[in-house]
């Protein structure tokens, strides 16, 4: 409830011609085009640990593994949809979305197996990239 407060008095106390960047990162929200990014990522990790609805896991493919010893083979890759142009509204839609966001995160993020665990560093690396 505190929290709450504290977002309303923000946001009453800014001025109405003041920036946002400044109030989201003291409030450590993340802008639209991340959160937006940080649900794609968060669905295709549950998609990956069988903690998603299955008509969601049907949607996104795993890349077979490749015989040679290549570090791309330590973590799991999404098989990128194959699109027939490169701006398309398919591109934002979860299919053509998820594996691209997926395979551009960090090895560590990939490997995370919880959850919980999941959730905060993704927010966090989301967090630098969008206020570095």
């Amino acid at each position: 409830m505190c929290e709450q407060i504290f977002c309303i008095l923000s946001f009453i106390l800014s001025h109405k011609f003041c920036h946002i960047t400044p109030v989201l990162r003291d409030l450590h929200w993340l802008p639209v085009k991340f959160r937006i990014d940080f649900k794609i990522l968060l669905l295709t990790f549950k998609c990956l640990h069988n903690s998603a609805p299955s008509y969601l896991r049907d949607l996104i493919k795993v890349r077979p593994k490749s015989k040679y010893e290549l570090r791309s083979n330590e973590a799991v890759l999404l098989k990128p949809l194959k699109s027939k142009t490169s701006v398309t509204l398919g591109g934002r839609a979860f299919q053509s979305a998820a594996p691209v966001l997926w395979n551009n995160l960090p090895l560590a993020l990939r490997k995370i197996d919880s959850l919980t665990t999941f959730k905060s560093a993704l927010k966090s690396y989301l967090f630098k990239l969008a206020f570095k």
